[in-house]
């Protein structure tokens, strides 16, 4: 898997470039668990204690549909759009929550190349999601958002007109995951043109605005030995990312909600070819993980040629 380094933890890195780190990271995560938010409904009631609408954070905005997703995404300034799913994402969200104790934890993923995502990850779900299965609605159910989500990020991802991987016939990966772990629990970027993430139940994926964020905390953190990158806790990689570093990062992060999707540009977005002098990439969305090991159920679709070794 392709990294940008310093910007992932030990946690988060390829395994060589894990075994550079001397002193692994020691940051104890909380396993209390956390309220899951609300899906659908007004986007300013997840915004931070501002309580503006996300029109007024900078580098983030809303879309309905696709195509509005991909006008918003072809402005540079522009780094997190957040699609709201509609009657279709709120149910999907209930549903999962309804399931969600029973549902036991697995992380599947499936490459294609066609238009249709469906029989990739059928055959990978668990049993009880599988048609005949007590759950086998809710799979259903599931395969078509990520079926929906699939052609909404071809459709947004044409807005990079720099990047031969928006065409049509590029391969795609869909990766759907009912875990119960921290992944990343620091602010990073991710290496890749775009990716979009849906979360259908539990804890929400944060990010971090642009009007809060301090790029360079990534000079500060490559002037550190990589031993002492390695021995910061979350909250300290953090603190170099936000604006004002006196304040607690939680503060300005903005936690997007289940029935929402989100699409986030990475520093591969806009990355033209070489001889192209205009060439200029995106510094990609700042986000992390929940700090909370709490179970939740993810979908994400990448680009494949970005996200597999």
């Amino acid at each position: 898997m392709r990294q940008r380094r310093p910007l992932r933890p030990p946690s988060c890195l390829h395994a060589q470039a894990v075994r550079r780190f001397a002193i692994a990271a020691a940051a104890a995560v909380a396993a209390a668990a956390t309220s899951a938010l609300p899906a659908g409904g007004a986007f300013f009631s997840f915004l931070p204690s501002t309580r503006h609408s996300v029109a007024e954070v900078k580098g983030c905005r809303e879309a309905s549909t696709a195509g509005e997703a991909a006008d918003v995404l072809a402005d540079p300034e522009v780094l997190v759009c957040f699609l709201h799913r509609g009657d279709e994402g709120a149910e999907l969200h209930r549903q999962w929550c309804a399931h969600l104790s029973e549902v036991p934890t697995f992380d599947i993923y499936s490459r294609t190349l066609g238009a249709d995502v469906g029989p990739g990850l059928a055959d990978l779900l668990p049993l009880d999601l599988q048609e005949g299965g007590p759950s086998a609605h809710l799979g259903q159910l599931t395969l078509q958002e990520a079926q929906s989500l699939a052609t909404a990020f071809r459709e947004a991802a044409a807005a990079d007109r720099c990047s031969h991987h928006a065409h049509a016939d590029a391969a795609l990966r869909v990766r759907l995951a009912c875990i119960d772990h921290v992944q990343c629990s620091r602010l990073h970027w991710d290496d890749v043109p775009l990716r979009a993430v849906s979360i259908l139940a539990g804890a929400g994926t944060e990010v971090l605005p642009e009007s809060r964020a301090d790029r360079g905390g990534l000079a500060r953190l490559e002037a550190l030995p990589l031993d002492s990158q390695g021995a910061m806790t979350s909250e300290e990689w953090n603190r170099h990312f936000v604006a004002d570093g006196n304040g607690s990062p939680d503060e300005a992060m903005i936690q997007f909600p289940s029935g929402w999707a989100a699409l986030m540009k990475g520093s591969s977005w806009g990355a033209c070819d070489a001889e192209n002098s205009n060439s200029q990439a995106s510094p990609g969305a700042l986000h992390r993980s929940p700090k909370r090991a709490t179970k939740r159920v993810l979908l994400q679709v990448d680009f494949a040629d970005f996200v597999e070794n």
